[in-house]
């Protein structure tokens, strides 16, 4: 892979590519294949949009979330990709009682290690992660990976407001948000979110967005559990 600086994931070391197949046998098991293979996933972002969201309605399923998602729940799958949050949360991700997930470069105990080229950044699809420059991006394209036919997200509100209503957070972390949501990341992002939703409708997946307040309404083939606003 070719070594390339990322607002995502400064790492020194170059990404670690992992095949759709190499990422199914690692999440399915060899021996318990049905394990980690779920037809309806959630998929937590760190929006203010989670502060008024019911989980009882997804009690059951499976549900990814990243960064500083374990202040507020513990998701069946937790990730972070990104080795500055990962430097700052450290114990909160330790702290959570859910399966745990790290790329290569991030020298830190896992129970699945997995990452993706850093040259795939828009697209969608089973066969290698996309990262959209977004860790719940990525973790969409684990549900999907897992054999989802119906993706839910919540928290997913726009990469420019405040994460985790209610929640505390160093301001180091705050700092960082704040300079890195360029005009060209929020592009590249949006694009991106577009490619997920063109590759679930010609799969027959059905993404679902349960936020009233996000970037999601203006995305084609996204479906929407409440209108917008309300």
């Amino acid at each position: 892979p070719t070594r390339r600086s990322s607002d995502l994931c400064p790492a020194t070391e170059p990404r670690t590519e992992i095949s759709g197949n190499k990422i199914n046998r690692r999440l399915r098991g060899y021996n318990t294949p049905d394990r980690h293979v779920h037809p309806k996933s959630l998929v937590l972002g760190c929006g203010p949009s989670l502060a008024s969201f019911d989980f009882a309605q997804f009690r059951g399923i499976a549900v990814l979330g990243s960064n500083s998602i374990g202040q507020l729940a513990a998701p069946t799958y937790y990730a972070i990709f990104d080795p500055f949050v990962f430097s700052i949360l450290r114990e909160l991700f330790y702290a959570t009682p859910s399966i745990r997930i790290l790329p290569p470069w991030i020298d830190g105990s896992c129970d699945y290690r997995i990452g993706y080229r850093t040259e795939d950044e828009i697209g969608f699809g089973t066969s290698r992660l996309f990262s959209g420059r977004t860790a719940g991006f990525l973790c969409l394209g684990l549900a999907a990976v897992m054999g989802a036919t119906e993706i839910h997200v919540i928290g997913i509100d726009g990469y420019d407001r405040k994460v985790l209503h209610g929640t505390q957070l160093p301001p180091e972390y705050s700092a960082r948000a704040r300079v890195k949501w360029t005009d060209a990341r929020r592009s590249l992002v949006y694009a991106a979110w577009r490619s997920a939703a063109e590759w679930c409708t010609d799969n027959n997946v059905r993404l679902v967005n349960n936020s009233t307040d996000t970037f999601l309404y203006t995305i084609p083939g996204i479906f929407h559990q409440y209108p917008e606003g309300g």
